[in-house]
Order: C-alpha cells, then structure tokens, then sequence
C-alpha cells in the first residue's frame, strides 16, 4: 500500500505471496505493478491508481484487516470505490479522519462509496481537550 500511496517503489523481502493473494490481486486491479524477485515482491507505482470495488470476507477472502489500508490508497484513486465490509460492523472507525483530510466518502449501512480526490492533505489540528500534561 505504501508504495502505491506515495508514488513509490518498495521491495517486500521475506513475503509468502500466497497468503496475500486477494491483497495482490486488488493492488493490481488498481494498476500498481507487482514483481517477483529473488528475495520478495517489488511493489512499484508511478501514477494514479484506479477505483475499485471490495467486499471482505473470512480467509481466504479480502482480509478485513487490510480494509482500511485499502481505502486510503482508493481516496486517491481515479473514480468511485465501493468498500463493502461483511465480516465486522463498524469497521469504518478512520473514515471521519480521512475526510478530515479531504477524502469523499459516504458510509450507507456497511458499505462505504469513495469518491477519489487529487490528494489529501493534512487536518488542522483540534484543541486539545485533556487540558495541560501534569509532571
């Protein structure tokens, strides 16, 4: 996800591809480049990667825990995603940080429908509320 994310080029060593399966078959859906090498995957994505849809499922489907992953990378894709999540309810918990930062989502139910933005940029910063760190 972070080579995609930034535009990067990252090698994963020490990677068991087949338990990745479902992850690698979206980053590629989206149009990152994946590599087999000799000590992992090279991950590598130059370019604006596209929407795409998800719904998660137990092993050996889309693992719910790289959901929210995903969904980072769709707020900056080109075109609508649609994120459904069948195995946990409110596993939606970073959407209101990511519009915060300027992503287009709506939640209906368990799916969530992203709009891709250009970019995402950082929040203000909230007030704090604990009031000051006692020493």
């Amino acid at each position: 996800m972070a080579a995609a994310i930034t535009k990067g080029n990252l090698l994963v060593e020490n990677i068991i591809e087949d338990h990745l399966k479902p992850v690698v078959a979206k980053l590629i859906e989206t149009g990152v480049e994946l590599r087999e090498e000799n000590t992992g995957i090279r991950v590598y994505c130059d370019h604006r990667v596209k929407g795409i849809d998800i719904k998660t499922l137990p092993y050996p489907g889309f693992p719910t825990d790289m959901q929210a992953q995903l969904m980072a990378l769709t707020t900056i894709a080109e075109g609508t995603s649609i994120i459904t999540e069948t195995v946990f309810e409110n596993r939606f918990m970073h959407v209101n940080e990511l519009k915060r930062m300027g992503a287009r989502i709506k939640i209906e139910g368990r799916t969530a429908i992203v709009q891709g933005v250009r970019r995402l940029t950082a929040p203000r910063s909230r007030p704090q509320t604990s009031g000051p760190v006692q020493q």
